[in-house]
């Protein structure tokens, strides 16, 4: 079951990639006649994140409702436990003396008072559930406010997984500079081929990198946000929030793709 549906989530994450990438083909095609610099897309990728930020104070992300405390019955006080809500010291039973002191009998919970030290006398105290308000407030994220949160989290979390990779690759190669000579190197069940394609081929390594980073980033995004929000989402929101924050974190690592791949062919060749 969890592999069928790990291949439908798969499915859908090649089709609307691909869907993304005949829609923007013409705009980067232009660009590339107009002589847009890398800037252009660096610029596309933090305007897309900072938009999906700037929405979150301009769009509801959640409703909320009120019901009344079923601890309290809306009242907003309980009884207090320590006295049952008689109000008297549970210790003496309200004479104030148990004890014996050079001072004479007294009672070292209540200081001699006989009065209950938790609810001051009165026998009922403030309900811990809705904290005296009489009801209980639920929050929950609609379908905009899962796809921003899951947006925002796959992009930041391609960054980190593009970022750790490129890291990973500089280390790697720092001691074993073997990879430089090896002329090709197959795919399938090889951990150096992507060490051997930052070697060798700058940009193949990016495309490689960013189609990892991005699916990687999608479905560590949902589930973060399932961890952590499963009590305040919907199935409904987290599906339409998901299918959402696909496009949104594909469209952001081809246009980091392009920004990086952009630049370093400017810097020096590929």
């Amino acid at each position: 079951m969890l592999f069928c549906l790990f291949l439908w989530c798969w499915w859908v994450l090649v089709d609307v990639f691909d869907k993304v990438y005949l829609s923007l083909r013409w705009l980067f095609y232009v660009g590339e006649l107009w002589g847009v610099e890398s800037r252009f897309y660096g610029v596309a990728a933090v305007l897309l994140v900072f938009g999906l930020v700037v929405l979150v104070f301009l769009v509801p992300m959640s409703y909320s409702w009120s019901e009344v405390c079923s601890t309290c019955g809306g009242d907003g006080l309980v009884f207090c436990r320590g006295c049952g809500g008689s109000g008297v010291c549970s210790a003496c039973g309200g004479d104030g003396q148990i004890l014996s002191t050079p001072e004479g009998w007294w009672c070292v919970f209540c200081e001699g008072s006989g009065v209950c030290r938790t609810c001051g006398g009165d026998g009922r105290v403030s309900c811990g559930t809705c904290y005296g308000r009489g009801s209980v407030g639920y929050w929950m994220y609609n379908v905009f406010g899962s796809f921003v949160v899951m947006s925002v989290l796959g992009a930041f979390l391609f960054l980190g997984s593009f970022g750790l990779s490129y890291v990973s690759g500089e280390f790697y190669l720092s001691f074993n500079e073997w990879v430089y000579r090896v002329e090709n190197m197959d795919f399938w069940f090889n951990q150096s081929f992507l060490v051997w394609l930052f070697a060798k081929d700058r940009k193949r390594w990016a495309k490689w990198t960013s189609g990892f980073s991005a699916f990687a980033a999608v479905y560590l995004g949902v589930f973060l946000f399932w961890v952590f929000s499963y009590r305040n989402v919907a199935g409904d929101a987290l599906a339409g929030g998901f299918l959402v924050s696909i496009f949104v974190t594909v469209l952001f690592a081809w246009l980091f793709y392009k920004y990086y791949t952009t630049e370093k062919s400017r810097a020096s060749p590929l």
